[in-house]
């Protein structure tokens, strides 16, 4: 998994089972923290273990939620559907997505 970090505060880890993953950029105000990439290298991996590392991540680096960015991948339909659709093999697939905190309306960033 790569990381490139968009705000230099850390924020401390939280439990993986509080991170949401979305479809889709939320209208709530937040601030981006940082974007991940997972690159299956032609693993064959389930959606839900995509989205089960993708949220790992987002939960090590203090994240509230995590959405897809600039996927092939970032439609609700693959991310949601009803069928297990395998991803990876023979073909290596990336998945990039946004890590997200959610900010009060009107709040000024400061250090934390």
């Amino acid at each position: 998994m790569k990381v490139r970090y968009l705000d230099p505060r850390g924020l401390p880890q939280r439990a993986a089972t509080s991170v949401v993953f979305l479809v889709e950029e939320p209208i709530r105000p937040h601030r981006v923290i940082a974007e991940i990439e997972l690159e299956d290298r032609g693993l064959v991996l389930t959606r839900d273990e995509v989205k089960a590392r993708l949220v790992a991540e987002a939960a090590k680096l203090g994240g509230d939620a995590v959405y897809p960015w600039g996927d092939l991948h970032d439609s609700p339909q693959f991310w949601f559907g009803a069928a297990p659709i395998l991803v990876g093999a023979p073909d290596s697939h990336r998945y990039i997505a946004r890590v997200i905190v959610y900010t009060t309306p009107g709040a000024v960033p400061g250090p934390s």
